[in-house]
């Protein structure tokens, strides 16, 4: 388990804060990413501060994914709500945590 010893926030605290400032989302929007949140996040990456995620860490949520018999679509469905971008850059999540940096993240 990954201590948060740092002033980041967590994987979950960030991912809240892209569901709570979605523009005009839809209900059903909203209820589907707190459930992707919930079930599938929370309880294996979410308590990461995200200064601390690696490669690692999301190799390890794949494969509890997996055991849990989700299926390819789910595990990319959840894939993109944690790295959600612009289509062009999609490590907006990562980069929206001050200080972080692409030369750490192979940690």
């Amino acid at each position: 388990m990954v201590a948060n010893q740092t002033k980041a926030p967590t994987v979950s605290a960030v991912i809240q804060e892209h569901i709570d400032l979605l523009v005009r989302p839809s209900v059903g929007t909203v209820h589907t990413y707190q459930t992707m949140l919930k079930l599938h996040l929370a309880d294996i990456i979410g308590h990461i501060p995200v200064d601390k995620l690696n490669c690692r860490h999301l190799t390890y949520w794949i494969k509890a994914m997996q055991t849990k018999g989700r299926s390819a679509k789910t595990i990319k469905n959840n894939h993109g709500l944690i790295f959600f971008g612009d289509g062009e850059n999609e490590v907006t999540f990562l980069r929206s945590v001050q200080g972080w940096s692409p030369a750490g993240w192979w940690r």
